[in-house]
């Protein structure tokens, strides 16, 4: 998914118009994916990018034992799952904290959103465990950094909704620490990023809609709307409506089987209530499509 992630980002985001990008991605562990000369890279059996097995000294490299599917030495140290776990530690500890009171003493409801929500607060026991817990990442990101170049480091996940906050937990600490600093930036896209990923590679790559629908066809995969929709397919039955015309062709199709609309940002109408009434008039038609289903009445409805 850290991979759809970052094409996500490619096709509709923040990785729009680079080559070499990082995405990281801040979930329950540790992701990252990587775009080398604008082609995502995946290595060998697909598992470049797994920081979250990065060691950060010597006395975990002679000590932890890697094994699949389970956390790594630096997911430890830095994921949803450890900052919760070093919450919880911690509100157990410190009954008087912020992160304490912010459950109610329900000590188990505490998740790394808790944590960060506290910090932001300015509760010091929290802001403790992210400043130790993003230390280890910031080692691990330089690293990475000055291995790969990207132009642009893109931080996704859920800790990307702590949005400036999080910058400030990096950015100063990593500036002396590379050779060349790239951009370092939050996801706009946020957890749509490996939806809007998946469903490119699904009509780019894979026959998945015509065999879904038989005697269909992808009418066109293209820029669309005016800049204002990155992509917009339509499938038909007879190969007729055109990419350019963007949203308007796609709902005035009358024998729409399928479409994708990624918008680049809030799309813009020359006559919104004649757009929502259309939409909503397609939506019962729309809504037996899996990439309707999800995107369409995120974006439009």
């Amino acid at each position: 998914s850290t991979k759809l992630s970052l094409l996500g980002e490619k096709v509709s985001g923040k990785a729009k118009g680079h080559k070499n990008v990082l995405y990281i991605d801040f979930a329950y562990g540790l992701g990252c994916a990587i775009m080398i000369d604008g082609n995502i890279y995946f290595g060998e059996k697909y598992s470049a990018g797994e920081i979250g097995y990065i060691y950060s000294s010597r006395e975990e490299f002679d000590n932890y034992t890697i094994m699949p599917y389970q956390f790594g030495a630096l997911e430890n140290h830095i994921s949803g799952k450890s900052i919760k776990t070093k919450g919880i530690e911690a509100a157990k500890k410190y009954k008087g904290s912020l992160l304490f009171k912010l459950v109610n003493g329900n000590l188990e409801t505490i998740t790394a959103k808790t944590v960060f929500e506290a910090a932001k607060r300015g509760d010091q026991v929290a802001y403790h465990i992210l400043k130790e817990a993003f230390s280890y990442f910031n080692m691990a990101l330089s690293n990475l950094i000055n291995i790969f170049s990207p132009e642009i480091v893109i931080l996704g996940g859920g800790f990307s909704y702590a949005e400036d906050f999080l910058l400030e937990l990096i950015i100063p600490e990593i500036e002396n620490k590379v050779l060349h600093m790239p951009d370092i930036v939050i996801s706009e896209l946020k957890y749509d990023a490996s939806l809007i990923g998946g469903i490119h590679y699904l009509i780019e790559t894979t026959d998945y809609l015509k065999k879904e629908y038989p005697g269909s066809s992808v009418a066109c995969i293209g820029p669309a709307g005016e800049n204002m929709i990155e992509c917009a397919g339509i499938m038909t039955n007879k190969h007729r409506a055109a990419a350019r015309y963007g949203v308007g062709a796609v709902m005035g199709s009358k024998k729409v089987k399928a479409i994708v609309c990624i918008p680049t940002r809030k799309l813009k109408y020359f006559n919104e209530n004649g757009f929502m009434e259309s939409a909503r008039k397609y939506r019962n038609l729309c809504n037996k499509s899996f990439v309707l289903n999800e995107i369409l009445p995120r974006y439009c409805l």
